[in-house]
């Protein structure tokens, strides 16, 4: 870094934190179960048992599930 960095504005730092949301909303969404109807749920994105390593990272990281603990 040549120069020494600003701090950010809380304007920014609430953008960044929407932008962040925004993307863990989406990939959730894409790693969701495809049929719900079903008694053993598939990843519409993975096509394998729901749910997937990306859905389980989601769930963990958030704390929504009680299995694992998120990792640091």
């Amino acid at each position: 870094m040549a120069e020494t960095e600003q701090p950010l504005t809380n304007a920014e730092i609430n953008e960044r934190i929407g932008k962040a949301f925004i993307t863990i909303d989406k990939i959730y969404n894409l790693h969701a179960p495809a049929d719900e109807t079903v008694e053993v749920w598939m990843c519409k994105h993975c096509n394998v048992q729901w749910p997937c390593e990306t859905e389980q990272l989601i769930l963990d990281g958030l704390g929504l599930t009680s299995v694992s603990e998120p990792s640091e």
